[in-house]
């Protein structure tokens, strides 16, 4: 999907005033079991509107899987330089790929569930050229921060893959630089703030 799609494509919101108070943190990343996550948002309403109109709109919360990619052992992590439709991000680096829940999406089920499982799953396609056939992303909580432009409009669901070979992965264009890093050459890096949360979160479900 090219960048000019993308601005007029229909995604998924939900209403700031339905969440929690405690997802809406300056900077919150909160470990969670999938099944909670979507027990409390269920009856919420789902809302299809114009991306360009809720990038700026802070009555919305765009939903974001946010997919993690680490080495089994735990020792690597799949890093980019953001060059993809959000320019906001541009020179910062990061770890979660995956991208906004658009209205095709709703194909997969009338849950919202469903659509957030194929939504991810797209993202991921459309993200790389190839990908091993065996992905199982598992979810591990939500990120929030209200520091940034685009932290006011999203809400990122955090999911990771452990991966034993890292050779299937062949990135697309929007992923610049991927190069699979160790733990302290990750955060030497200029990374957005959403990363930074992740990675805590998926540290403290270790501990």
């Amino acid at each position: 999907m090219n960048r000019e799609t993308k601005t007029d494509e229909k995604v998924l919101c939900l209403p700031r005033d339905c969440l929690p108070e405690t997802w809406l943190g300056e900077a919150v990343s909160i470990k969670m079991a999938e099944e909670r996550f979507f027990e409390t948002v269920e009856g919420f309403p789902l809302i299809w509107l114009p991306r360009h109109i809720v990038e700026t709109d802070r009555a919305f919360k765009q939903l974001i899987p946010y997919v993690v990619l680490q080495c089994l052992s735990g020792l690597q992590t799949a890093c980019y330089c953001r060059n993809g439709a959000e320019s906001r991000l541009h020179s910062f680096w990061s770890v979660g790929i995956g991208g906004h829940i658009n209205e095709e999406d709703q194909m997969a089920g009338p849950r919202l569930a469903e659509i957030v499982t194929r939504g991810m799953q797209r993202e991921l396609r459309e993200e790389f050229a190839a990908l091993p056939g065996d992905l199982k992303p598992a979810f591990h909580g939500i990120i929030n921060e209200e520091q940034t432009p685009v932290g006011h409009v999203h809400l990122g669901l955090v999911y990771r893959v452990l991966v034993t070979d890292t050779s299937g992965f062949r990135p697309g264009r929007e992923l610049a630089s991927f190069s699979w890093l160790s733990e302290g050459e990750t955060l030497e890096l200029p990374l957005e703030l959403w990363s930074r949360l992740a990675i805590h979160l998926l540290e403290s479900d270790q501990g």
